[in-house]
């Protein structure tokens, strides 16, 4: 009997792939098909004349819907030199058209500034509703180190972790998320969440006009940001934050302490979420 193989395991397909395309492999092939590189400092998200600039330095949802799931979204800036439109270091959305999901992500060094006076809105996160009544989630997605501001700033700087204004139909849903080590560059207004009519509702995510939509079951760093009746406080106790290690210890109080949901699937390694889920991105 006469048996012909042209190639007996994927590792030997592989092979013969690499071969013949020589590394340079055609788009539907290529193992990273879109990559996407700030060249020059031109082509950072600010504020220049168009309606759209300076929201969402990571990820720009302007008037459209969308989901945002399993995503580390790290080191983005959005600066403006005046105006109200530097918002949203890692993600801004400006007037959603319509649900936008964000689910097991990390939201991570992050920067939102205003050069004229030093403010910031969202370093982690901006939603500028303007009466808009889309919903917005945000599930198991950690904000850890994003900051608002230029220091020496003398303007207001709003939400270190997640800005929200003018959620008049309570559409914003934040459930499972940890808010870790957000600051403002000056000390004008800090926090993770806050509330915009100048009241200190909670300044880790900041919500304006007393929008102020459901978010519950999240691990807030600072006990003066704490927000939503199950909601705890505390450090989150990474395994190893310093070496990028965002996992949960074992001690660490968001472990078994979020709550489940439908729809609510792996970790953002890929691990499942426990019942009960713990907070954050990473399953413990």
């Amino acid at each position: 009997m006469l048996h012909r193989v042209i190639f007996g395991s994927m590792e030997r397909f592989a092979g013969l792939l690499i071969e013949h395309y020589t590394g340079a492999f055609p788009t539907w092939l290529a193992f990273e098909q879109v990559a996407v590189v700030p060249v020059s400092e031109e082509f950072d998200a600010r504020q220049s004349g168009r309606q759209f600039t300076g929201i969402g330095g990571g990820v720009g949802i302007p008037q459209s819907k969308g989901t945002i799931d399993h995503c580390i979204i790290a080191d983005n800036e959005v600066k403006s030199a005046s105006g109200n439109k530097g918002h949203g270091g890692g993600i801004g959305v400006y007037l959603p058209g319509g649900q936008i999901t964000v689910d097991s992500c990390l939201v991570r060094g992050n920067r939102a500034r205003i050069t004229s006076d030093g403010s910031g809105y969202g370093g982690g996160m901006a939603i500028d509703w303007s009466g808009f009544s889309n919903p917005v989630t945000i599930r198991n997605t950690t904000f850890v180190g994003n900051s608002v501001g230029v220091a020496g700033g003398t303007g207001p700087t709003w939400g270190a972790g997640v800005y929200s204004d003018d959620d008049k139909a309570k559409k914003l849903t934040m459930l499972n998320c940890i808010f870790a080590g957000n600051s403002a560059a000056n000390s004008s207004v800090d926090g993770d969440v806050n509330d915009s009519s100048n009241t200190a509702y909670s300044y880790t995510v900041y919500m304006n006009n007393y929008c102020v939509g459901t978010v519950d079951y999240c691990c807030f760093d600072k006990a003066t940001d704490v927000v939503g009746e199950h909601s705890v406080s505390g450090s989150a106790i990474f395994t190893n934050a310093s070496a990028g290690d965002y996992t949960l210890s074992s001690t660490s109080p968001a472990k078994a302490s979020g709550t489940t949901y439908t729809g609510i699937g792996t970790d953002l390694a890929g691990e499942n979420f426990a019942n009960p889920p713990s907070m954050g991105c990473y399953e413990f």
